[in-house]
């Protein structure tokens, strides 16, 4: 089993969980950007892992 946390750090907003188990991957949270405008609604679109490999 192996947990990764991406986003949320040095920050409130944007944390997002992923699990992976058993060749398995579960995003367990996927929380928003908030802040500028334009900055917010980039990291919004990106994410750092493909979301398409998600189970």
């Amino acid at each position: 089993m192996k947990i990764t946390f991406y986003g949320a750090a040095q920050t409130v907003t944007g944390s997002k969980h992923l699990l992976e188990i058993n060749g398995k991957k579960i995003l367990l949270d996927c929380g928003l950007h908030q802040g500028h405008r334009k900055e917010s609604e980039k990291l919004n679109r990106e994410f750092p892992f493909n979301p398409g490999e998600l189970d």
